[in-house]
């Protein structure tokens, strides 16, 4: 009777007390699983750096990201393309969020999560200085809102949703024009892009001026090494190097150099002038805007535009 009545004791023991940590601790794997990062939604707002006004502001998430995809895309592209903008910017948002909550935080920054430079970070504009239609307005709240919360992660963690303007048929993998290799970044193409009025570009210099630009930025040119060649190119058509006057430089600094669309550029000398012959405009990686665009009149929802430039990402909601 006895050892009945202990062996009762004991499995009361076992359920009051094993089975709750047991379940404790699955709860808390599940969470450190699928949530890796915190959300910067669940604050409601964020520390922008408007770099127009020289000063960091309390910006309400909503707020930046409308403004994000009002002066990131054309207000009268298809409504699944700019869905697709919508959870790039909001992806970028919570990527810059979670490495400035890691310590990773930059000077231009004064302090924020995020600035409102074009040239460091993604464009932003007010709903008072758009200059669009109040329909413009609202189609970009809609993309903003049908997307709520969407942002795209490889192996639980936000990507960098890097983008562009018009690609020239091929995107870039990320390593060609960076020279860092991203799984996610990976050469695609891109149909729909030579629909784009940015998609050539043609740049005339006189053979004089390209050399004075050169000796500006480049050391140790020496010209009766040639003027430029030895030209090596990624599998979508980028400049990876190229040699101005015998020296060794990369495409991403040629561009630079003589302010170019893209990398992605045909060089001919005649007549004492250089003319460059371009194809896109941006750094050709990631997703195409006006590939994105194409892909949307053609029927695409914004999650398969997402999935066809940024490879092997998954779509989660937080």
């Amino acid at each position: 009777m006895m050892k009945r009545f202990f062996t009762v004791i004991l499995s009361v023991v076992f359920i009051v007390l094993l089975i709750p940590l047991a379940v404790v601790e699955i709860m808390k794997n599940t969470i450190d699983n699928t949530k890796p990062f915190d959300s910067p939604e669940t604050a409601q707002s964020i520390k922008v750096y408007v770099k127009q006004k020289d000063e960091v502001c309390d910006m309400d998430i909503f707020k930046y990201l409308t403004g994000v995809v009002a002066a990131e895309m054309p207000s009268d592209f298809e409504e699944e393309a700019m869905k697709a903008q919508a959870v790039a910017a909001r992806t970028y948002l919570y990527a810059h969020t979670y490495e400035n909550a890691s310590g990773n935080k930059s000077e231009e920054h004064n302090g924020a999560a995020v600035c409102t430079d074009s040239t460091h970070c993604q464009a932003w504009v007010s709903e008072e200085d758009f200059g669009g239609t109040e329909e413009a307005w609202n189609k970009v709240c809609s993309a903003v809102k049908e997307t709520s919360g969407e942002i795209m992660t490889y192996k639980k963690k936000p990507i960098s949703a890097v983008f562009f303007s018009t690609s020239s048929g091929q995107t870039e993998n990320a390593e060609d024009v960076w020279g860092k290799k991203i799984p996610y970044l990976k050469s695609v193409k891109s149909e729909g892009d030579e629909l784009s009025p940015r998609y050539k570009s043609e740049e005339n210099i006189s053979t004089e001026d390209f050399k004075k630009k050169a000796e500006e930025k480049i050391d140790g040119i020496d010209w009766e090494k040639g003027l430029f060649g030895n030209i090596k190119r990624s599998e979508s058509g980028g400049i990876k190097t190229i040699e101005i006057g015998g020296k060794e430089i990369k495409g991403t600094e040629l561009r630079s150099i003589y302010n170019l669309r893209s990398t992605n550029a045909e060089l001919e000398e005649k007549d004492g002038n250089v003319t460059f012959s371009v194809k896109g405009f941006g750094h050709n990686v990631g997703m195409s805007q006006y590939g994105a665009n194409y892909m949307a009149a053609q029927g695409k929802d914004y999650k398969k535009i997402l999935n066809r430039y940024y490879t092997g990402i998954k779509i989660e909601k937080h």
